[in-house]
């Protein structure tokens, strides 16, 4: 066995004099300093980037257990240097037993899909409990990694960081210590949970910010699973699982888990074909751009959101006025997403038209004449702002609008020497999952079916698209022969990880550029305003300026009447001249209440990205990175050494 050492040379983010971190033999961005030791030192020992991903998804379970956990589930993009980008699904899935009014406050509705129901429970309620978790996918995405040869080290190898945190401690950070005790009156009411995570008098964490927490009923877990990944779906683990889930009642609402045996071994990760598309622009640039499928909506809302800045983007525009068409931008995206996106398995999804640029011709044509826009005014400053909330576009659907979000979320973007990327995106849903921990294994369990509906009916009566539905179904859109198997639903998520490289990589800043982030509904918005500070960035070394554009002060729209037509972080609603201005042509703006960093509050979007670039053909590789620790101290972006540099100790 081998163990850390800390290299002080690999520094994380360096948010205090706003530098990306650079290297020449990868690079790493996660939210946790640990997570990201880990990667770097796996490729050191000559992992690749998928060997680095999953060993911050051990280390993560660990030290950051508030937003991610063996029990749960999210999204992978991977792309070799030269080959095309795969999308591995690993989101978790309804028990058969589900149904659209299951969440109803109604004791009956539980099991009852014709209940008479009298509204739902707030979601602090309903998301407590072994009632909100799914059949988790992470174990599953262990399976497919090894299975299809995805990584180069063993599963036992990639686990060794976590585990000896998990043993040995590891530091109690602010934003854990802030989780637990915002989370402790839900968590004191479930014992596996009160004992790992609150003092003696169960109204507190048991360790203050600065103190060593330890983990070793997780160390031997993890050790259970890497052994036999595929064996968790059938195994001691997944039934333990399933009774900690159907054991796991609310006693506020009086709900339980619904997860059977069935539900587990009916499980899979699953690839599909991710969201593609092209973005120029305006000097002319153009991009090819790979994004989550469905039922992740973060490519398809992406897609949108820069095929309607193409329709309005202009070279002479000011910067209030580009801003301003970017919050048009990500309503439109919003009204879509709400209107047409759920898991493709279950619901029809027209991904072609909806990411077209065709589309986002008709959709601007339509809005900016209702808006009061002529072309003459698009090509000055006398703009107008669309109306919140914006219509979604007409398209064959047989489903109600719906609306839900999660914020235990984490996200992590790798590069290895080779020029692999990894963006992955990895969740328990909200913060601390359902509460509920699995009796003598360490770990939560994930509340992602809050991701679902509260109510699956609109005012009409009319199902809504991310309505929690039960049974099985086949999965239709997977690629390979899981397109037969039959699976249940899966809710549908914000999750945007995102890979862009050039159309003519010889006149581009750069190779390859990855990034994603957490925060629910706010990641689709995060990383759009990330990418579009990188992609529109002045000069080349600017557009490399990656921790520059991660920290510049963002807006946020989500189509919410209540937010107005975006939400701005402080920073930028101080800009004076420029909110009189975007305020003069009818942007109604609302504002973070404070100034980051952000622990459990707005603007949860913290943005992870990479970069891979050489000056010529004949030069070497270099690595940027930059990670979000402006909004989250703990966020770190580290270069590994090269093999030679390797500080891992026998």
């Amino acid at each position: 066995m081998w163990r850390l050492l800390p290299i002080v040379a690999a520094a994380s983010a360096a948010g205090a004099d706003h530098r990306s971190v650079t290297g020449q033999h990868g690079m790493v961005a996660t939210s946790h300093p640990e997570a990201s030791a880990a990667a770097a030192r796996i490729l050191e020992r000559g992992g690749n980037a998928i060997d680095a991903a999953l060993a911050v998804h051990f280390v993560l379970a660990v030290v950051e257990p508030q937003h991610v956990s063996i029990g749960g589930g999210g999204v992978m993009l991977y792309k070799p240097l030269d080959g095309e980008a795969v999308h591995v699904d690993f989101r978790e899935e309804a028990p058969a037993l589900y149904h659209p009014k299951t969440f109803c406050r109604n004791a009956t509705c539980i099991l009852d899909p014709h209940c008479e129901c009298n509204g739902t429970w707030p979601s602090t309620e309903r998301c407590t409990g072994g009632h909100a978790t799914g059949t988790p996918g992470f174990p599953a995405l262990l399976a497919l990694a090894v299975r299809d040869q995805l990584t180069s080290l063993p599963l036992s190898e990639l686990v060794i960081p976590a585990i000896e945190l998990a043993r040995n401690g590891w530091s109690m950070d602010d934003g854990l210590y802030k989780s637990i005790q915002q989370y402790a009156p839900q968590l004191a009411r479930d014992p596996a949970s009160r004992a790992l995570f609150l003092d003696a008098s169960g109204t507190k964490p048991r360790a203050e910010p600065g103190e060593l927490l330890s983990n070793p009923e997780l160390a031997d877990t993890l050790e259970l699973l890497v052994a036999a990944p595929d064996d968790f779906y059938t195994g001691t683990l997944g039934m333990e699982f399933v009774k900690a889930a159907q054991g796991g009642v609310n006693n506020v609402t009086g709900k339980y888990g619904l997860l059977s045996a069935e539900d587990m071994h009916s499980y899979r990760a699953v690839y599909r074909e991710p969201v593609k598309y092209e973005h120029t622009t305006a000097s002319g640039h153009t991009y090819l751009i790979t994004g989550s499928a469905p039922p992740f909506s973060g490519g398809v809302a992406q897609a949108q959101i820069f095929n309607y800045l193409e329709q309005v983007q202009g070279a002479e525009a000011t910067s209030a006025r580009d801003l301003g068409f970017f919050m048009d931008a990500q309503n439109v995206a919003f009204a879509d997403r709400n209107q047409y996106v759920a898991d493709p398995d279950f619901v029809d999804v027209d991904v072609k038209t909806l990411t077209s640029k065709s589309y986002a011709a008709q959709r601007a044509e339509e809005l900016l004449g209702s808006a009061g826009n002529s072309q003459q005014a698009l090509r000055s400053n006398e703009v107008r702002a669309l109306t919140v909330p914006v219509t979604p576009g007409v398209l064959s659907s047989k489903r109600g609008a719906s609306s839900a979000e999660d914020h235990g979320t984490s996200h992590m973007t790798i590069i290895d020497s080779e020029g692999n990327i990894v963006a992955m995106t990895t969740t328990v849903n909200m913060i601390m999952g359902s509460r509920v921990t699995v009796p003598g294994r360490g770990y939560l369990l994930n509340d992602e079916m809050c991701d679902f509906d509260s109510l699956g009916f609109d005012s009409a009566g009319q199902m809504t698209v991310n309505a929690a539905e039960g049974g099985k179904r086949p999965r239709r859109t997977a690629l390979g022969s899981d397109s037969s198997s039959l699976g249940g639903k899966r809710p549908r998520s914000s999750m945007s990880p995102t890979l862009v490289v050039p159309k003519d990589p010889g006149h581009a800043a750069f190779a390859v550029l990855g990034l994603g982030a957490p925060g629910g509904s706010d990641i689709i918005g995060g990383v759009a305003n990330v990418l579009r500070y990188t992609l529109t960035a002045p000069t080349v070394d600017d557009v490399r300026e990656l921790q520059q554009h991660t920290n510049t002060p963002r807006a946020i729209g989500k189509n919410e009447q209540r937010m107005g037509n975006a939400v701005v972080e402080l920073a930028l609603f101080e800009d004076k001249e420029k909110v009189a201005s975007l305020q003069s042509w009818g942007y109604n703006l609302t504002h973070t209440p404070y100034s980051p960093p952000y622990y459990v509050g707005e603007t949860y979007s913290r943005v992870q990205s990479a970069m891979m670039w050489r000056a010529d053909s004949s030069s070497p590789w270099e690595f940027v990175g930059a990670a979000d620790t402006m909004r989250l101290p703990s966020c770190t972006a580290q270069a590994p050494h090269g093999p030679s540099d390797s500080v891992l100790l026998p």
